[in-house]
């Protein structure tokens, strides 16, 4: 049996995903298999694909393009191995940190996780502590390569209709996913430089096809984001996780997604290769938009039925800093 499956998405990007699978094939691991899921491309990524003699490659073609979410979920619910570790065609492995990464995942056993793209040297992997499993390596919305399960598990909790359902409709699958797997066994974060994501130079010329104006899908919007941290929550209180991990997971989410939908917004949105990437027009973030966002954050969560108090208090702690940055941000960038 493998002990890892590396597994990759991809559609319409033929020159990178042929030397992606080519230079990982180059490895005499016997131990790895690549998955790789096309969503029906019309360029020649599969006639590519299928010169590749090798056991280890699994191909999967889909009969019609699912969309980008489901094609994640069939890239990394199609493995045979122990572990399944997601890979987006656009990034890179340091095949010299492979088999560490497969060694960590031997010796801890976690039921899912996530391995760090940005540190510079391997480092101890960190594990959960139970308390507070979730505010440690749940819901943090991170690039989706280096998301990694247990795949017997993973297979399990994708056969649940109710839950697929629930990830087929965010641009967030794998934080809910972790999520859910979490109940099941250790969260473990492995802090190996394993994976290199896209240049900015092909960030700017690689054009997204997950995420676009014209889909009504992108994720950074203010709108897409308030619905992300409400679906979160929704998630939490759910979940069967203790009263302070649950509490203090929330109060991160809710920092971190006022944060992101006002000050963040404005620097993606002014960032050239950022608009490029997503064919995103130039815009100018005001400070009457910085407000109604968090205005738009407190109404929500003075809705809501679980903590509403704690989140309100923490709101009026929150709202201050981020504002002071905004403006700080706004003055540093009009006097450079």
């Amino acid at each position: 049996m493998y002990k890892l499956a590396i597994c990759i998405p991809t559609y319409n990007r033929s020159a990178k995903v042929f030397k992606l699978v080519s230079d990982l094939l180059l490895t005499k691991f016997d131990w790895m298999q690549i998955i790789v899921s096309d969503n029906c491309s019309t360029d020649d990524t599969l006639a590519k694909l299928r010169q590749i003699v090798d056991p280890r490659l699994r191909l999967h073609e889909n009969k019609k393009n699912e969309g980008a979410i489901a094609n994640y979920l069939n890239a990394i619910g199609k493995s045979d191995a122990v572990y399944s570790l997601f890979l987006t065609d656009k990034d890179s492995i340091n095949i010299d940190h492979l088999a560490s990464v497969a060694d960590e995942l031997e010796k801890y056993m976690p039921v899912a996780g996530y391995i760090k793209y940005d540190v510079a040297s391997p480092a101890k992997t960190r594990i959960a502590p139970e308390s507070l499993k979730l505010f440690i390596a749940g819901y943090r919305c991170i690039h989706p390569s280096g998301y990694y399960f247990a795949s017997e598990n993973l297979k399990h909790r994708l056969g649940d209709l109710s839950l697929r359902s629930k990830l087929l409709n965010t641009s967030f699958p794998f934080e809910l996913l972790l999520s859910s797997c979490s109940s099941d066994g250790d969260l473990a974060i492995l802090q190996i430089p394993l994976i290199t994501q896209e240049s900015p130079a092909e960030y700017s010329d690689i054009k997204s096809h997950t995420y676009s104006t014209k889909q009504g899908n992108l994720y950074f919007t203010p709108a897409n984001r308030l619905a992300t941290f409400s679906r979160f929550v929704d998630d939490i209180n759910k979940n069967s996780i203790g009263k302070l991990d649950g509490r203090l997971t929330k109060i991160r989410l809710l920092y971190w997604f006022i944060s992101v939908s006002t000050l963040g917004y404005a620097k993606v949105t002014s960032d050239v290769s950022f608009r490029e990437h997503y064919r995103i027009k130039e815009q100018e973030i005001y400070f009457s938009e910085i407000l109604n966002t968090m205005r738009c954050y407190f109404s929500t969560i003075s809705v809501m039925k679980n903590d509403r108090a704690l989140l309100k208090a923490a709101f009026v702690l929150i709202a201050p800093i981020i504002l002071v940055k905004w403006m700080v941000w706004r003055v540093t960038k009009k006097r450079g």
